[in-house]
């Protein structure tokens, strides 16, 4: 059972060693840390067994014809459904496998089962973001590059899970069963509503936006209760929560690819498409970034968007091998 708290960056180097990616340097510093205790070697090992099972799945789906529904069913039936021994989270693996499917890119996004020791059903989305159901009914739409685990004995009597990352939720109203998410210190509990999640966008941050119903956000030094219609926003360095009566109107952008942007500087336009696409742009001028944008997209690709972001100001749009790039002339600041 992983148990220890290693250093992310040892994650890393796991990662690109079983992709046969390390440089000479890494190796070496990795068969040091691999010599200094017998649970380094042992986490390994553990983390191996996942990797090749991961691998061994990406392997039947090769090329661009991979099929993430397919594959999300597959990996379903490979589920193991006996007992677990132990209770409580194992949160390094989820770390570890985001870091090995980006290096990789394994799965577009995909379920899995750890193995018996490790006893923790996790929801993973790596290049895209990943719709599903939960047992209790609960829909899920994980963001890219999240990470989402059930802790042993969901929808037994309680319904406990932990993020990484952002995802929304359109719970299934169970009063005998509240639903809890945890990220960072941050708990948020409900019986059935809809809100969404973030801690991706900022991870000093977390960003509750609830639709339906109410939510209850408890940090160790405070609560609040947020309502339809309704933000909070929780600080991890102070471990405050700031409520507030608007929204941000490109939350669940990452999910219905709906964008709206009314005088919005062009820096927050990019941060969002960024966020969004997982692409980077960059701009030839900073004076670019004071531009102030107002328009509306639906369903577009993020080229397309770029594209009439070019025209509106005047901007040149050229991709390369790094993602876009912007060229033009500065806005004035307003």
């Amino acid at each position: 059972m992983i148990m220890a708290d290693f250093n992310t960056d040892m994650d890393d180097l796991l990662a690109k060693s079983f992709a046969g990616e390390l440089q000479p340097e890494e190796a070496r510093v990795l068969e040091d840390w691999l010599a200094e205790d017998p649970e380094h070697q042992t986490y390994a090992d553990e983390l191996r067994r996942i990797w090749q099972a991961a691998g061994s799945f990406a392997e039947e789906q090769p090329g661009p014809s991979f099929d993430t529904e397919k594959a999300l069913a597959k990996v379903k039936q490979r589920m193991h459904n006996g007992n677990r021994k132990g209770d409580g989270w194992n949160t390094r693996p989820l770390r570890f496998f985001l870091a090995a499917a980006a290096s990789l890119t394994l799965l577009a996004a995909a379920w899995y089962f750890l193995t018996p020791e490790l006893r923790t059903t996790a929801m993973i989305a790596t290049a895209a973001p990943l719709r599903d159901t939960l047992s209790d009914g609960t829909q899920v739409t994980l963001n890219r590059a999240s990470a989402l685990s059930l802790q042993r004995g969901y929808n037994r009597g309680e319904r406990r899970l932990q993020l990484q990352g952002e995802a929304f939720f359109k719970v299934q109203p169970d009063s005998s069963q509240r639903f809890t998410v945890e990220v960072q210190n941050l708990e948020i509990s409900v019986l059935g509503t809809a809100f969404n999640v973030d801690n991706l966008t900022d991870t000093a941050l977390v960003t509750v936006t609830v639709t339906e119903g109410r939510v209850r956000l408890q940090a160790p030094a405070q609560s609040a209760i947020v309502q339809a219609g309704e933000s909070a926003v929780y600080r991890k360095a102070d471990g405050s929560i700031r409520t507030s009566a608007s929204q941000d109107p490109n939350y669940l952008s990452y999910q219905n690819r709906q964008f709206v942007f009314e005088g919005t500087p062009l820096r927050s336009v990019i941060h969002r498409l960024e966020a969004v696409y997982g692409v980077p742009v960059a701009v030839e001028n900073p004076g670019q970034l004071d531009c102030l944008l107002t328009a509306r997209f639906s369903g577009m690709d993020m080229e397309r968007i770029l594209e009439i972001i070019a025209d509106s100001f005047s901007f040149e749009l050229e991709k390369n091998s790094a993602g876009y790039l912007l060229k033009g002339a500065a806005c004035a600041p307003e």
